[in-house]
């Protein structure tokens, strides 16, 4: 059990007894701008995606301020579930600057990456992005579409995307 353990098949939890363990997903944190589904295409993996929001909003301080907008100027909001084998791995909630790519909330993100459709459709260059990594505790509504219960770990991650000028597009 113990060599089980140490490959990663068989997790223990102090208290409640020993588990199998759920497949790791690793996603490459390299210099490149790469998604979570571009990882797992690339990877030959499977997934699907439901889409739970797309809306056009005005956005509170916490999304205008870093996206460099007015708190008047509105964001696509786009919130959707990703899931490998008919089990949820990532919960995405992604704002885009609205005003560079109107009409946005028209297309079908359950058959098109975001990323791809800012892209090719709106002619966008995404040249850099930031990432920051945090370990949280998540909130019943994140725990229910994640299907965790409350011990559970979660990682969440913040995503700030530039374009080649510089102006944040998608958070």
């Amino acid at each position: 059990i113990g060599e089980l353990i140490d490959e990663g098949l068989l997790v223990r939890v102090h208290g409640r007894g020993t588990f199998v363990a759920r497949p790791k997903l690793e996603q490459a944190l390299a210099d490149n701008l790469i998604t979570f589904s571009e990882d797992l295409i690339t990877q030959g993996i499977p997934f699907e995606t439901t889409v739970l929001e797309r809306t056009v909003a005005s956005p509170n301080e916490q999304v205008s301020s870093p996206l460099n907008i007015a708190p008047g100027d509105k964001v696509f909001v786009l919130k959707r579930l990703r899931s490998v084998g008919g089990v949820p791995v990532i919960l995405l909630h992604n704002y885009v600057v609205y005003a560079r790519c109107p009409q946005i909330e028209a297309i079908d993100f359950k058959k098109h990456r975001l990323f791809v459709v800012l892209e090719q459709l709106y002619g966008l260059h995404l040249a850099w992005g930031r990432r920051t990594f945090e370990a949280r505790a998540g909130s019943t509504s994140i725990r229910a579409h994640l299907e965790l219960e409350k011990s559970d770990p979660l990682m969440y991650i913040q995503q700030l995307v530039h374009l080649d000028d510089g102006s944040p597009i998608e958070m």
